[in-house]
């Protein structure tokens, strides 16, 4: 079966979104962004995914508009 960092894509999503959840809490910023590029890569068009994804962007030093703005769209789409 295909994996997403050690967790089976059949996960749901959501836990993807938890896990970058954790990642973050634990100051590990730059591996939750990853993980739910990769994640959102195994779930394209899950509009929590992508709204957590524009949401940990916008928190960045250097926020990615363009990044931010298309995956926002996604999400409300």
């Amino acid at each position: 079966a295909r994996r997403l960092g050690g967790i089976p894509y059949s996960v749901p999503a959501r836990s993807h979104d938890l896990v970058a959840s954790c990642l973050r809490e634990m100051g590990r910023q730059r591996d939750a962004i990853e993980w739910l590029r990769r994640a959102l890569d195994a779930y394209p068009g899950d509009a929590n995914l992508a709204h957590s994804l524009a949401s940990y962007l916008g928190s960045e030093k250097e926020p990615r508009w363009d990044e931010m703005e298309r995956l926002l769209w996604m999400a409300y789409a």
